[in-house]
């Protein structure tokens, strides 16, 4: 199953889903304008929001964007992470929350094929169309 893209240029804003619908969701604690929903019972990223995601772009500018995997990671270090699920080409990195036991927090998602992914919202960013890009 492939991920679904929506682009607001007005909101720069994208969401990424994976056709699953899901009403619970964290953020990243470092930048609350990225956001995955997951499953109700499970950690399992089904959609993935970024406001702001001009801040992000161009790919081969960012940090946290690797050429060589075409991977854009939102968040910080993966090392620690306890838990990891993906789905599609989204995957959640998960640490226990602070403040409860029993509950997980989000610290980092990743965005496998992003240039594939987020080529919609390049061309518009850029005018450029991504088969005339180098």
């Amino acid at each position: 199953m492939s991920l679904e893209l929506f682009y607001t240029p007005e909101d720069d804003a994208v969401f990424l889903s994976s056709q699953v619908r899901s009403h619970f969701g964290a953020d990243l604690p470092d930048d609350c304008g990225v956001i995955v929903r997951h499953l109700e019972d499970a950690y399992d990223p089904v959609e993935l929001e970024v406001l702001g995601i001009s801040a992000y772009l161009p790919l081969e500018t960012n940090d946290g964007y690797c050429a060589k995997t075409d991977t854009l990671t939102f968040g910080r270090a993966l090392t620690d992470a306890i838990l990891v699920m993906e789905k599609d080409d989204l995957i959640a990195y998960w640490l226990p929350d602070g403040y409860s036991s029993n509950e997980l927090a989000l610290t980092a998602v990743a965005l496998r094929n992003a240039s594939k992914h987020l080529a919609p919202v390049i061309d518009a960013m850029t005018g450029v169309p991504a088969r005339q890009r180098g």
